[in-house]
């Protein structure tokens, strides 16, 4: 048996091409039992599949009685799934076997391999694909050593050196481009879209940096109504969020939507009521929740 990777990262794909690649959570036990499907065929035959899919990162790992055919299937697989040509990604993906395979996973799960060197949102993120995996039985006894053993050596890496003194998740960077901007931000209005782990990791950060005038805007109520249990913050049901865009200082998103949910139209009428008050906005969803042309607006 081989073990076999197939991915790519932020290092070597734009995010225009990953968001297209990514996984959404309601996608993956659909793509692992299609993965699953190939057991026995001859020209992939994966035995064993975990699929880890993130903000900067999409990777295939897979056990296969033969890796090199098995991760030209893999390729195929992910052109068809996600409706993507193959010459739109195919220079930018890495592919890793056994060892090679091995040490990746070690790296990605140190936070080494983050965009955010040491971050410690990865470790969760390993887990929950592994979990995922043997929810939907496309796991078994070598990728599962593997993920539990990549654990154990990034909770050693955070706890031996000092890969986490100055870490931060993407959440917290984003919260610290904020406060570069605001650098009180008890008068901020700020609006936060989504509340998947990195909106409540914003959430934390801005409350304990001083914000007093936060916002969370979000499509599930029993959701909001968590939220505003826990933190000191207003809630927005999701169709008024144009609204609540419009009297923001500030616009953290990351939503799991497949599309983006602040349109270039859709901000254009937003920036005409604002009279001349500036926006920061920060996208911090992979597949992106803003339109890239928001950024050509004034303002």
């Amino acid at each position: 048996m081989e073990i076999l990777l197939v991915g790519l990262s932020h290092k070597t794909t734009p995010v225009k091409i990953r968001e297209r690649l990514a996984f959404p959570q309601n996608r993956v036990g659909d793509a692992l039992m299609q993965l699953r499907q190939m057991n026995g065929d001859p020209q992939a035959d994966l035995v064993e599949v975990v699929i880890l899919s993130t903000c900067n990162r999409v990777e295939i790992y897979a056990v296969s009685r033969n890796a090199e055919r098995a991760a030209r299937r893999v390729i195929s697989f992910l052109s068809d799934f996600h409706q993507i040509h193959l010459e739109e990604f195919q220079d930018t993906l890495y592919t890793r076997m056994n060892q090679s395979a091995v040490d990746h996973l070690f790296r990605v799960a140190s936070g080494i391999d983050s965009m955010v060197i040491g971050e410690g949102q990865i470790q969760g993120q390993v887990k929950q694909a592994l979990d995922l995996a043997h929810q939907y039985g496309a796991s078994g006894p070598i990728l599962s050593a593997l993920f539990a053993n990549a654990l154990h050596v990034g909770k050693r890496a955070r706890t031996e050196t000092e890969i986490n003194q100055h870490s931060l998740s993407i959440s917290g960077a984003a919260v610290n481009l904020v406060r570069s901007q605001f650098p009180d931000l008890s008068e901020v209005n700020i609006v936060i879209v989504g509340l998947g782990e990195m909106s409540l990791i914003a959430i934390k950060s801005l409350l304990h940096a001083g914000a007093k005038e936060v916002t969370v805007v979000n499509r599930s109520r029993e959701r909001i109504q968590n939220i505003v249990q826990q933190f000191a913050v207003r809630a927005l049901p999701f169709d008024r969020l144009e609204q609540s865009v419009t009297e923001a200082d500030v616009v953290i998103c990351s939503t799991g939507a497949p599309h983006a949910i602040l349109t270039f139209d859709a901000m254009q009428q937003v920036m005409k009521q604002r009279t001349d008050r500036p926006l920061l906005i920060v996208d911090i969803a992979v597949p992106r929740d803003v339109e890239p042309e928001v950024g050509t607006l004034p303002h």
